[in-house]
């Protein structure tokens, strides 16, 4: 186990499917080493699985955590929900020397605004984009993207570790660890719409769903992302269950930000556009609140096997 600064009070802000686990595993570390965890959302009662479990919530939110708490984690669900929280954290005063460490999956140019803000009124920004769905979040399989001034970034890796079985070192820019997860993310969905792809061709000339996924598992080596998705294609099972997916609406987030960062720097990323075009299609059929694994819905669409 990392040992865990003592001397440090720390809280947790965003308890969503992925914030709730993350949380649970670090008031686990904390526990053990006799601290506690402060922890807010805004529905109050998705933070009473961690009050039960010896969590303190508090009701101040973001202020009241940020005057008592010398490092706070956050997984918010996108840029405005992280810029609502720097702003109300600075109607403060916060805790001399707090670092603020961000967890979730936001526009660079975001970061880059709320660390200057945040450094420009005594507060410390750390980036820690997570790859991983709520079970992997669980078992503790996130894989950390860690970046931000060298000092700030030791103090908060013991805790990081507590939450994820491996941690990526992108620098000191906190912006980059946010580039390296939507390249991540890409890659991923990418990889979506080429196992829809894949069946869809197979399927169309009488080949099972399953028996593509034969030869997928022999090109890609038993990947635990592409078993993943392409059983959930292979047996249409699109539903989140006890929060463990990544939404259509989630996924339609994420590719239009990668699609925007392709933009600005002028790279060209015509398998993103394709995602994004069957993302939306999904959002217009009424299915956002399915894995966005379901793109491979719109891709038989197209050809003709669903309507």
């Amino acid at each position: 186990m990392n040992h865990l600064d003592s001397g440090l009070t720390v809280g947790f802000i965003g308890l969503g499917a992925m914030g709730s686990e993350m949380a649970t595993n670090l008031l686990q570390s904390l526990k053990a080493q006799g601290q506690t965890l402060h922890v807010y959302n805004r529905t109050e009662s998705k933070a009473q699985k961690l009050v039960d479990a010896g969590a303190i919530f508090e009701s101040g939110g973001p202020v009241a955590m940020a005057s008592k708490c010398n490092i706070i984690f956050s997984m918010t669900f996108d840029d405005q929900a992280l810029e609502e929280n720097i702003s109300k954290i600075l109607e403060g005063p916060p805790r001399q020397g707090l670092i603020y460490v961000e967890c979730s999956t936001v526009f660079p140019e975001t970061v880059k605004k709320v660390s200057t803000l945040s450094e420009a009124n005594g507060i410390a920004y750390v980036a820690c984009p997570v790859f991983g769905r709520p079970d992997a979040a669980k078992s503790k399989l996130l894989v950390g993207v860690l970046a931000g001034p060298s000092k700030h970034v030791e103090k908060v890796r013991p805790f990081v570790a507590a939450m994820t079985c491996r941690v990526l070192d992108v620098g000191v820019d906190p912006c980059l660890a946010n580039v390296d997860k939507l390249v991540g993310n890409f890659m991923i969905a990418g990889m979506i719409e080429l196992i829809a792809e894949a069946q869809t061709l197979g399927e169309v000339n009488g080949l099972e769903r399953s028996k593509v996924m034969e030869v997928v598992d022999l090109i890609f080596g038993g990947s635990h992302i592409v078993k993943g998705y392409g059983d959930r294609m292979v047996h249409d099972n699109f539903a989140i269950k006890d929060g463990c997916g990544f939404t259509v609406r989630g996924g339609l987030k994420d590719t239009g930000h990668i699609q925007r960062l392709a933009d600005e720097s002028g790279a060209k990323v015509p398998i993103n556009e394709t995602v994004v075009q069957h993302l939306k299609s999904q959002m217009a059929d009424g299915c956002a609140d399915l894995d966005w694994g379901s793109l491979a819905m719109a891709v038989r669409k197209e050809s003709g096997l669903e309507k």
